[in-house]
């Protein structure tokens, strides 16, 4: 008997497995790229198990160790790994690839210098299968950035073979071919067809599946369908509004979990009126929270009350003084001279419908207490790169999901005035938060650390650069035979550890 192959529906659009170039295809590349740690999975009791913050577990390191300043980090990495090409792994790989991120100047680098790592000549080669990272300060975050795909590890042998002097460090082949040490391999891909992947036998986890067809499906509606109907195995990401159908579909289930997801109503701190903290504060005490967790999240989301999401280890709520009170929005717009209110734009990505579902409720509840809204309505792509790189927009609705739960990259991440800030969409600057910021990386001990982080979320709190709306959970569907499935804080298949009940 042939054995069964994971057959997943996804929706159509980039194939790139290059991390460090656009067009990129985030599931279709963790299927083929392992990472030197990962958080194991942690059985709940109303659920499919999440990943375990913050411990960790090795995938293509054995082991490591600190220095005991906490500067340096020396990682043991597994033997016997092996590419779909054939090349065993080994510290040249890791090196290269972090060397790569820091030539390219994409991703990777953010995530090594959040790390502490500066420079690519402090990631060092010990002996074939041990590496060293020196840090800039003790920042216990290196550990968790190792948890990220990026800096990507490549089969270096097989990348340098493609590389060119026009193109050193082989993007275009990488773009096109998988050349990692993960569960599989590329067999063939068909962009907006199906791509279909097989085992890779040196991986460092053996998939219990020996193939994975993927399939994409431009319809949700048609992808419930092949689901209900037994054509394919598994939908990795669904939606609110999906649930209720394919919970009473025979022979599926639903998964829900809480996650790091979380989406924000950001207003910019350097534009009138929403210079003056009273007018942010005001738009928080006005948005209509319980509204917008119940019509449009259908109750699949969690309230969002701290500058950090919620399940970030030493987040906290405690304090939270924000909530529905149209009162108190009113007060605080006659303290801040503008007793009739004010005219504003509110800019969001027409492709989330949850946003613009989300945006109709504010616009009412802000006309509610004189603010009057003009919704304005953007592709995709033009939202995304006004709000990361030039940041136009009076008000913006913007959602992100923290690969790494951890306090010091959510400072960073954002609320960085600098253009480590990837998601300070709403130019906020405080300089004592700069400071706090810097402090949580260079202090290792864990009570002096929260110490700082909470006074970092108490002023942040205050300052309300952005109401905070909600955090959506993680959503997924599939056949009941299947089993291993659990919920990593970057919200990817971990198709390795899957398998089928039964013959």
């Amino acid at each position: 008997m042939a054995a069964r192959e994971l057959r997943v529906a996804i929706p159509p659009g980039a194939t790139g497995f290059d991390a460090e170039a656009r067009g990129a295809n985030g599931f279709l590349q963790r299927l083929c790229y392992a990472r030197l740690l990962s958080y194991p999975p942690k059985p709940r009791s109303d659920g499919d198990p999440l990943g375990d913050v913050p411990n960790l577990e090795g995938v293509l390191a054995e082991g490591w160790e600190a220095s005991e300043d906490g500067t340096v980090y020396t990682v043991r990495l597994r033997r016997g790994v092996r590419s779909a090409f054939g090349n065993e792994f080994t510290a040249d790989d890791v090196a290269w690839g972090w060397e790569r991120a820091f030539g390219l100047r994409d991703v990777g680098k953010w995530v090594a210098i959040i790390g502490s790592v500066t420079d690519p000549a402090n990631v060092v080669v010990r002996d074939s299968h041990t590496v060293e990272f020196r840090l800039r300060a003790p920042n216990p975050t290196l550990l968790q950035q190792l948890t990220r795909m990026t800096p990507v590890i490549h089969d270096s042998v097989a990348a340098r073979e493609h590389a060119t002097d026009a193109d050193p460090w082989a993007t275009d082949w990488l773009t096109r071919t998988p050349a990692g040490f993960g569960g599989y391999h590329l067999e063939s891909l068909t962009p907006w067809d199906e791509a279909v992947f097989a085992a890779n036998p040196g991986a460092p986890v053996a998939p219990a599946i020996d193939r994975i067809r993927v399939r994409f499906v431009a319809g949700a509606r048609e992808r419930r369908r092949l689901l209900e109907a037994g054509e394919v195995d598994i939908l990795p990401d669904i939606g609110p509004g999906e649930v209720a159908s394919l919970r009473s579909a025979e022979g599926v289930r639903v998964a829900h979990a809480p996650s790091g997801a979380h989406v924000l109503l950001a207003m910019n701190c350097r534009q009138e009126p929403f210079t003056s903290r009273a007018v942010r504060q005001a738009i928080c005490y006005a948005v209509p929270y319980e509204r917008i967790l119940s019509e449009v999240y259908l109750d699949t989301a969690e309230p969002w009350r701290s500058p950090l999401p919620m399940g970030t280890p030493m987040a906290s709520d405690e304090g939270w003084p924000y909530h529905h009170d149209p009162e108190r929005a009113r007060s605080l717009l006659r303290e801040a001279g503008l007793p009739d209110g004010f005219e504003t734009d509110l800019f969001v990505d027409v492709g989330a419908a949850d946003h613009v579902a989300s945006a109709h409720l504010i616009v009412a509840a802000l006309a509610e207490v004189g603010i009057r809204v003009e919704l304005e309505l953007l592709d995709s792509t033009t939202h995304w790169a006004g709000a990361r790189y030039f940041r136009p927009y009076p008000m913006l609705i913007y959602s992100d999901h923290h690969q790494v739960p951890d306090p010091y990259y959510g400072l960073v991440h954002d609320y960085s005035p600098s253009r480590l800030g990837l998601i300070n969409v709403g130019n906020y600057a405080n300089d004592r938060v700069v400071e706090l910021t810097a402090e949580v990386e260079r202090t290792p001990d864990p009570s002096e650390r929260e110490r700082l982080v909470r006074e970092a979320q108490r002023l942040i709190t205050e300052d309300a650069p952005n109401a905070y709306l909600s955090q959506p959970g993680f959503l997924a569907a599939m056949t009941e035979d299947l089993e291993g499935f659990y919920w990593p804080p970057d919200r990817g298949l971990v198709a390795e550890r899957l398998s089928f009940r039964g013959p």
